[in-house]
């Protein structure tokens, strides 16, 4: 008789008023799971390559702090909207056990709704952030008044503090472009240094290295070498053992979710210590990582990686999926050619039998006289095999051309309007003593 006297007296009513509670709780908490994964870099990159798409992520990149504010009030006035209203129902009927059943009803049905939304939002992030936030605009704004406090500390305590939690210290930023800056002009000075770049290479591939996009220079995804998050470290040393990089994108379940960068020489580290097996895949995991658009230019993409000492960047399209990864040294070869190390696979010099070789065109003239045992006449504007060729032609040959210098024929093998590449030598010692 009691409980006709008090508000939500039907059992129906009071428990449907809780499940909807529950559910908007839950949309909460998957709108801030699903925003709070996407790193900001990959945000701004599916924001970038939609002009009329993700108005929604667009407002949430403009009011971070406010929106996350306002989704976390949210949360919590649907927890307590709930408690409330089962509090109301079950007490005035049973005064002893209402409060234990008000209890496990809300901390049941709050607590699974929202940790399976919140899974859901983690694992589709990319493609739900967008959609959710629209969901949850209109509850959203009815929070301002309450998280509008939250926001404004929020934007203060990211004023003072970088991403890394720690005062921002603009000598050590300076510090490091320097460092990276360097890097850059190091790389170039080799090319120059071993022949496969001189001043007119250098000028036209910068001028060609202008409007060049991402999408042109990236290793495409079906080529490029992933790590699953997920995968035992054993497994992991014998992939990068046999693969032979010295940095790999690390997905969380999908390659659509890459989550970090594994540095190589972080895990053989932890091989030298001897503590591989008590390590956690997700421990060597750096983090955050550079995302890029398809269509951003390599120019600014170079710019970023400097900034951000980074070497490796992933390429989203418009939906923040992956379409492949660029590292720094696919955008400076747009500058100075292939950049070969002792890891490449293929071989400078290649014996085709019956006398013949095989070179890369930037084997220097004199390891190729020390391998044939002629002296092949060097000139002082090259040292390199693809150098002499052009010197002697004034030119960059096509494909199938014969140079004859002293005691060695050269074939181009492969070559383009810009380069030589690869060159097939003949050893003629009779010619030696002409």
């Amino acid at each position: 008789m009691e409980s006709s006297s008090v508000p939500l007296s039907s059992w129906g009513t009071s428990l449907a008023a809780v499940v909807a509670c529950s559910l908007f709780g839950a949309l909460f908490a998957a709108a801030d799971a699903a925003v709070t994964s996407i790193p900001e870099a990959r945000v701004r990159a599916m924001v970038g390559t939609s002009e009329h798409g993700h108005a929604a992520l667009r407002r949430f990149l403009e009011h971070r702090n406010a929106v996350l504010a306002r989704l976390l009030v949210g949360r919590v006035v649907c927890a307590v909207g709930a408690a409330v209203i089962a509090a109301t129902a079950f007490h005035p009927r049973w005064p002893v056990y209402g409060p234990l059943v008000t209890f496990f009803v809300v901390a049941f049905l709050y607590t699974v709704l929202a940790e399976i939304s919140t899974s859901i939002g983690r694992t589709r992030a990319t493609s739900l952030a967008n959609p959710l936030l629209q969901i949850v605009r209109p509850l959203e704004l009815a929070m301002v008044p309450l998280a509008a406090p939250l926001a404004y500390l929020g934007r203060r305590v990211s004023d003072a503090f970088d991403r890394d939690g720690r005062p921002s210290d603009p000598e050590e930023t300076a510090r490091d472009a320097e460092i990276a800056e360097r890097e850059v002009e190091y790389l170039i000075e080799e090319g120059q240094r071993k022949g496969t770049l001189d001043h007119a290479d250098l000028l036209q591939a910068a001028v060609d290295f202008k409007g060049r996009v991402a999408a042109e220079v990236m290793v495409p995804r079906t080529k490029m070498t992933a790590l699953d998050l997920k995968t035992p470290l054993p497994r992991v040393l014998a992939v990068i053992t046999a693969d032979g990089h010295s940095r790999y994108p690390v997905y969380d379940g999908r390659v659509d979710e890459i989550v970090g960068l594994l540095y190589v020489k972080d895990l053989f580290r932890v091989v030298r210590e001897g503590t591989l097996e008590t390590t956690t895949f997700d421990s060597l995991v750096r983090r955050p990582v550079l995302y890029v658009q398809e269509q951003q230019e390599v120019s600014t993409i170079l710019r970023d990686m400097r900034q951000q000492r980074q070497h490796l960047a992933v390429v989203v399209d418009e939906h923040g999926g992956t379409t492949g990864i660029v590292t720094m040294e696919d955008i400076l070869e747009l500058l100075v050619g292939d950049i070969r190390d002792e890891l490449d696979e293929e071989e400078q010099v290649q014996d085709l039998g019956g006398g013949r070789l095989l070179v890369d065109a930037a084997l220097s003239v004199d390891a190729l006289s020390d391998r044939l045992g002629v002296v092949i006449p060097e000139t002082d504007g090259a040292v390199s095999i693809g150098g002499l060729v052009m010197e002697q032609l004034g030119k960059v040959p096509p494909t199938g051309t014969v140079v004859h210098v002293g005691p060695v024929d050269f074939v181009i093998r492969d070559a383009d309007e810009r380069r030589v590449r690869r060159i097939e030598v003949v050893s003629r010692p009779e010619r030696a003593a002409e």
